[in-house]
């Protein structure tokens, strides 16, 4: 029998969207009306970043004249024992089975920015490099080490951190074991049942914040009002 087509597919940062303000994700994901994120500097700078590591660690490339000071942090990361993955894209069913990125049966995406697997030890890293400003949240890292868990059986303890490239290359990390998977997919589930909700019931709540100030591209809802130019 095909497996069934979830409601909807779901990744980190689209449940974040989502408990920002449900209306913002209705028109971005639902309706598509808009793009999610502003493209500004600081994204394209955080695009540029990525790909500069994933070409480091993955062929040896030099760093940009203005990313120097974060060669020797790739080049040590790609010397590191294991299986070494960059922008490794992960898409899994509702049975956390591992399907293509845009299969019909994909119910969670992520992807991680670098893993290292040894399989011999059980152990792997996965590190997401952040180029903004620090935020006190672990669920991404759960969110990495919970579909790794799915797809690698014989790796059993993950230390998922964050490179904070904007502190000085500052690593923050949380280790996770293969016994509080369950926990960790938990975690989400909560926000998961909400936007199903959302879908079957048309109810999309606008809720407002600091980004409704001309930080929303959705002018229609009640409480956007224009950006203040310091």
């Amino acid at each position: 029998m095909a497996a069934e087509k979830p409601l909807f597919a779901w990744s980190h940062s689209a449940l974040e969207l989502y408990l920002s303000c449900p209306r913002k994700y209705y028109e971005a994901k639902v309706t598509k009306a808009w793009v999610e994120e502003f493209k500004g500097p600081a994204a394209e700078w955080g695009v540029a970043v990525h790909k500069a590591f994933e070409r480091a660690v993955q062929f040896g490339s030099p760093m940009p004249p203005n990313m120097v000071q974060w060669s020797a942090l790739a080049k040590k990361l790609a010397n590191l024992t294991g299986v070494i993955k960059v922008e490794q894209q992960i898409a899994l069913d509702s049975d956390y089975q591992y399907v293509g990125w845009f299969d019909k049966t994909v119910r969670v995406r992520t992807i991680i920015d670098y893993g290292c697997y040894n399989l011999t030890t059980g152990n792997a890293l996965l590190l997401d490099y952040k180029t903004g400003k620090r935020k006190n949240d672990d669920r991404q890292l759960a969110l990495m080490a919970a579909s790794i868990f799915e797809l690698y059986p014989k790796i059993n303890k993950v230390v998922s951190g964050y490179v904070w490239l904007k502190d000085g290359q500052d690593l923050s990390t949380v280790t996770f074991l293969r016994e509080h998977k369950d926990k960790l997919w938990a975690m989400y589930l909560p926000t998961v049942a909400d936007v199903e909700q959302s879908m079957t019931t048309g109810r999309w709540p606008e809720k407002p914040s600091g980004l409704c100030k001309g930080w929303c591209p959705v002018q229609d809802c009640k409480h956007w009002a224009p950006r203040r130019i310091k």
